[in-house]
């Protein structure tokens, strides 16, 4: 995961739709305790930068938010 540190999340992109983002990172939690990633999902949830560049992800980026729940491991690489 990037070190808080590395992104300012205010020059982050906001999602379109913030209720599609809620929605793909809820999916993306589900992806991460299937692949017993949960306590690494929290961990990126609870660092605004990293949280605030998924929301961007999901409510943004229809195709990048199926690829990164579809594709855990590779979101995770990614982070």
């Amino acid at each position: 995961m990037l070190p808080a540190h590395d992104h300012d999340p205010s020059q982050l992109p906001l999602p379109a739709d913030p209720a599609l983002a809620a929605v793909g990172l809820d999916h993306w939690l589900d992806a991460a305790r299937a692949k017993r990633a949960l306590s690494f999902a929290r961990r990126a949830l609870n660092t605004k930068s990293t949280r605030t560049l998924l929301e961007g992800i999901f409510g943004g980026s229809p195709f990048l938010g199926q690829l990164f729940i579809q594709e855990f491991a590779l979101s995770r690489r990614l982070l």
